[in-house]
């Protein structure tokens, strides 16, 4: 490395440990909670570590070409992106200043298992269109560990039109798994483990068998996040980074072993130490040389896209058969172009980057602090509600696939399915739950009668 590429990496991971100084030096320790050191974390895995690890394995290699040189780049487009949502973050936006109730009443809890249930019927309806789809028992989806066969006993339909909003159904099990940890966050710890570890453990197995880590991770996170958050506390550094290291190490084991749609191939571990299995897992942040080549392209061998990527997002939900003439995202061919694959791997700076260049990495960075902050001011006017918790809890896992891949159109997808079940549950229950201050009632004034002069 030369002198620039460490001072860039000295400044990167500065960026990156300070929300952790910051919210371990707090006497609150909600404050570990908040947007900032979560956006460090995926940043330190994508723009620091994984990208070291590269370094030191020699794995610099990207569409057969070698990408070494443009690391340097890559690393500013990380400190200026963490940076400006770090700038957004300290905007501060209107407070919130509705207060709801903190301690939830039987009816309350009764209309919270209903809301549960709602989530649960839209998860297993995703859940059953995938077994239809894929042809699969409800068995195969649950025991996602096979030895690479099986394929011929399982028979492909041809899916619905409107099919993958179907499919996109079963991340309404994040939010419902949040819930259910909140609901149960008083119980005893073994009548909790049958509650919630049980239900929890089936649709990570359900999600294993999908392979798309990003789902199990927010899963993960989000119920973290809701149950530290119920109880006001942080993990130990000790917790935290064993967690993290357990998710890099589960990450290495699925991109391993993976056959989307057909579970996990155990056999094409090999020989493989874990170790091995473990390095495996920041091979995703060779999204990171892929930000190098799209500074490195835009605009000199493809033009920047400006607002497409709004355009696209705002449109997919219409489908084609209704609307033949609706947009296509070509900046998908550009991206082809230069890499020679179709899916956009890279990070979210990367698609700021490829709509207005440096400038639109800034300002990019600044609207994500700026949503987050209001997701914060959101949970602080009510950090002891249960639903106002799981909420935020969902909100701030969810960074997670925003920076692990630039796609605006995926990101509304995920906000979609993850979150606006959860809020509009929220907004139906919400009146219930306001807090109304006690009333005083008036004094009684006793009127005393003069007696009658005699």
């Amino acid at each position: 490395m030369n002198f620039l590429e460490i001072c860039l990496v000295c400044l990167m991971t500065l960026l990156v440990a300070a929300p952790y100084w910051s919210a371990y030096r707090s006497p609150d320790r909600t404050w570990f909670w908040n947007p900032l050191v979560l956006f460090a974390a995926v940043f330190a895995y994508y723009f620091v570590v994984g990208p070291l690890v590269s370094l030191m394995l020699g794995n610099t290699y990207g569409y057969g070409l070698d990408l070494r040189g443009l690391m340097g780049k890559a690393w500013l487009a990380g400190i200026l992106g963490l940076g400006s949502i770090y700038v957004g973050f300290a905007i501060k936006t209107r407070p919130v200043r509705t207060r709801l109730v903190a301690v939830l009443d039987a009816p309350l809890r009764k209309r919270l298992w209903l809301n549960l249930g709602v989530l649960a019927g839209l998860g297993l309806t995703g859940f059953l269109y995938c077994a239809w789809v894929s042809g699969q028992s409800l068995g195969q989806l649950l025991l996602p560990f096979h030895q690479g066969g099986g394929e011929e006993d399982s028979v492909e339909q041809v899916g619905l039109a409107a099919g993958n909003y179907l499919f996109l159904l079963i991340n309404c099990f994040i939010p419902g798994a949040c819930l259910l940890v909140a609901l149960t966050d008083r119980q005893p710890l073994r009548r909790r483990f049958w509650l919630v570890g049980l239900p929890v453990m089936v649709v990570l197995l359900f999600y294993l068998s999908v392979a798309f880590r990003h789902r199990i991770i927010t899963l993960v996170l989000a119920c973290a996040a809701t149950a530290y958050l119920l109880r006001r506390q942080r993990p130990t550094p000790a917790t935290l980074l064993g967690g993290a290291a357990g998710l890099v190490l589960l990450s290495g084991f699925i991109v391993l072993t993976r056959t989307y749609g057909r579970g996990l191939d155990l056999t094409q571990l090999g020989e493989l130490s874990l170790l091995e299995v473990f390095l495996g897992g920041f091979g995703d942040a060779g999204t990171f040389f892929t930000m190098g080549l799209v500074i490195e392209s835009f605009p000199d061998v493809v033009p920047f896209v400006g607002l497409d990527p709004f355009w696209i997002a705002l449109t997919i939900p219409i489908p084609r058969s209704l609307w033949p003439d609706k947009p296509y995202a070509a900046f998908l061919d550009y991206f082809e172009y230069i890499t020679g694959t179709r899916g956009q791997a890279v990070p979210v700076t990367g698609e700021h980057y490829m709509m207005a260049g440096w400038i639109g990495v800034i300002l990019g960075g600044l609207a994500l602090g700026l949503i987050y902050r209001r997701f914060w001011e959101f949970y602080r006017a009510n950090p002891s509600n249960p639903f106002v918790v799981v909420i935020y809890a969902v909100a701030w896992a969810l960074i997670f696939p925003i920076v692990n891949r630039g796609y605006l159109a995926q990101t509304l997808m995920e906000f979609f399915f993850d979150l606006l079940p959860l809020v509009a549950l929220f907004l139906f229950s919400r009146k219930a739950m306001l807090a109304t201050p006690a009333r005083t009632r008036p004094s009684t004034v006793a009127s005393v009668t003069a007696p009658a002069a005699t």
